[in-house]
């Protein structure tokens, strides 16, 4: 059983190019940087090249090779334009109350919260018998500080890890 999906179909002269055709033999339709098959089913142009890269999408013949080309160059942002992109994230997360622990043209870490404070915590405790001890243990759990990881990939998509 062949795991590849075969794209074929022909192209109309735009940009971003309007492609209509058959995907494993069923009808679909490109524009504006969304693929809608028969069925109502819609992805992106970015989900279709994932697909290519991984190797599960086949062209039938080089001019929608060509097509496919054009179409990443038309969505694939620049670096200075990914950088951008980034910037305006971390704006938001850092009017938000995170700070950047660092950064560089793509990719930012961000901290959140602060680190708990165990030695206060620890003289509390001691001066209320251990009483205290669930309540450190909860913050301990519970609080300090939390990073996350935030990417932007080529067509300005951000992602969170």
């Amino acid at each position: 059983m062949n795991d590849s999906i075969v794209v074929s179909g022909a192209t109309a002269p735009r940009t971003p190019p309007l492609f209509v055709g058959t995907v494993n033999g069923h009808a679909v339709t490109y524009d504006a940087g969304f693929f809608t098959l028969e069925d109502g089913t819609v992805f992106e142009f970015r989900a279709f090249i994932d697909y290519v890269r991984s190797g599960i999408v086949r062209f039938a013949s080089p001019e929608l090779e060509a097509w496919y080309a054009h179409g990443v160059a038309a969505w694939t942002l620049t670096l200075d334009q990914r950088r951008e992109r980034l910037a305006e994230v971390l704006a938001w997360y850092v009017q938000r109350g995170a700070r950047v622990e660092s950064r560089d043209t793509t990719t930012a870490i961000l901290v959140s919260g602060r680190p708990v404070d165990h030695l206060t915590h620890a003289i509390i405790s001691i001066f209320t018998w251990g009483l205290w001890l669930p309540v450190w243990i909860l913050v301990a759990l519970a609080g300090g500080e939390r990073r996350k990881t935030l990417s932007v990939d080529e067509f300005g998509v951000v992602s969170e890890f």
